[in-house]
């Protein structure tokens, strides 16, 4: 039974490591088979009970605002955030190789966003911050970019008691129901107990620290997407988002931000920050 490796994103001893995870993980959403195929109208046609924290955050977005949505994909979402405000300034980024020359949308990374500060009365990322390498680096990117009374947007799942897809259990990646099903009980077996165990007392440790106000957006060396073929939600996934982790940070760089959930359950949140000069 394999034990999964997490290493701090906001230590320099693990900077060369996570440098080179960075680059894989670059690669991997560079293909077009990611972008076309795999995550392909995910992000289109908001529905309530479907994209709530979506919708929730989005009605946060004052008419006329420069907005910047961070990891745009192939700006599906563009539509829907301009059907729900009315008129505003979109701009999309995003690693996608495909997005280069188009109007309003840059091909770039998050955490070394290629525009001034206070470029941007709205920055919005949606399911993406579980996806980098160095989270903390996105959010204080982040908050250069914006003016005052500007706002940090964030959709993204909520890893604080639950595993990621990401993460393998067991002797293998997968859920334990699927191995039981393939007469795999031994594997299926260790998933239980990996699942409801030693991951679940790895997220209670953490959830303890962050409750102190600390913060080391760990990251897990390792994730499902570089090993196997094909794509299942979160295969991806390198950072278990925690938002009160996200909060502590964002204090931490500036003592007068208001951070508020618009949308909260056990699997996701919407979490605006405001930034006040």
């Amino acid at each position: 039974m394999r034990v999964d490796k997490y290493h701090t994103s906001i230590s320099g001893e693990n900077r060369e490591l996570l440098l080179k995870l960075q680059q894989r993980m670059r690669i991997y959403y560079s293909s077009q088979q990611y972008h076309d195929t795999w995550i392909s109208g995910h992000n289109v046609n908001w529905t309530e009970g479907t994209h709530d924290a979506q919708i929730a955050v989005c009605q946060r977005i004052p008419a006329q605002a420069d907005v910047l949505e961070v990891g745009c994909g192939k700006g599906e979402a563009a539509h829907e955030i301009e059907r729900l405000v009315g008129s505003i300034n979109y701009v999309g980024l995003d690693l996608n190789p495909s997005l280069g020359g188009r109007n309003k949308y840059v091909s770039a990374s998050a955490e070394a966003v290629p525009f001034r500060d206070a470029s941007f009365d709205v920055v919005a990322s949606m399911f993406v911050i579980e996806h980098l390498v160095f989270p903390a680096e996105f959010l204080r990117e982040s908050w250069r970019l914006l003016r005052d009374k500007g706002q940090l947007l964030i959709v993204a799942p909520d890893f604080s008691h639950k595993p990621m897809a990401s993460e393998r259990s067991g002797f293998s990646y997968g859920q334990g129901r699927d191995k039981l099903r393939e007469g795999k009980v031994l594997d299926a077996f260790l998933t239980l107990v990996d699942n409801k165990i030693r991951i679940a007392q790895m997220r209670k440790y953490r959830v303890q620290q962050i409750s102190d106000g600390q913060f080391d957006f760990p990251i897990l060396a390792d994730p499902r997407c570089l090993h196997l073929h094909g794509f299942v939600p979160d295969c991806d996934a390198v950072y278990p988002a925690h938002p009160q982790e996200i909060i502590n940070y964002l204090r931490h760089i500036d003592k007068n931000v208001q951070c508020q959930f618009v949308y909260r359950d056990s699997s996701q949140f919407g979490l605006v920050a405001t930034k006040n000069n």
